[in-house]
């Protein structure tokens, strides 16, 4: 009569086979914080294109309305070196739509100034089943305009810019920024 003898995996073979599958997890969890990082990213630039598409639809109506609002834009892209004020007394629209408010300027001690010309703030939130508000984006908007050509005058046509920066809780310097424009025409002149 013949015994079959069964062969274990030895000690050494189950150590190597741990260690070869941790160094495995490993490296798939060191990808996880590019992908949320990403993630938060491509958020971001979906509601930067959100708020700019109502800020120039709003710019764009005003321009019909009222020629001298938009010719109220900057002429020159502001310096932005110290913080903003950001303004917490907004209501919301719905639970998904975002708000666009004026917000003033602040010296380095954190008093006010007034209220910034063609500087906005965005600021996106959804609300909880309790009714709490999670913010989800803030930004910055900085608007400025320009003539569209040398030989066309402000009072015909002019080109407005837009700049998005964001998040707000970070300097300026290192915010991510996306920029828009629009070019409006007065067709009532």
């Amino acid at each position: 009569m013949t015994f079959k003898v069964k062969k274990y995996f030895n000690m050494v073979e189950v150590t190597l086979s741990i260690g070869i599958l941790a160094i495995g997890a490993i490296g798939v969890l060191t990808l996880f914080p590019l992908g949320l990082d990403k993630n938060k990213s491509s958020i971001g630039e979906n509601y930067c294109a959100d708020a700019a598409g109502s800020m120039l639809a709003y710019i764009e109506r005003s321009s019909i309305n009222s020629w001298s609002d938009v010719t109220g834009i900057p002429s020159v892209k502001k310096d932005i070196k110290k913080s903003s004020k950001i303004d917490d007394g907004f209501s919301f629209v719905s639970k998904q739509m975002g708000t666009i408010y004026e917000i003033t300027d602040v010296d380095t001690e954190g008093n006010t100034l007034g209220i910034s010309n063609g500087i906005y703030g965005i600021k996106f939130a959804t609300e909880n089943q309790d009714g709490t508000q999670v913010v989800d984006f803030t930004g910055e908007v900085q608007l400025w305009r320009s003539q569209i050509s040398d030989d066309i005058n402000e009072q015909t046509a002019l080109r407005v810019f837009m700049e998005i920066s964001w998040p707000v809780t970070t300097q300026y310097r290192f915010r991510k920024k996306n920029y828009y424009s629009l070019d409006l025409y007065n067709y009532n002149n």
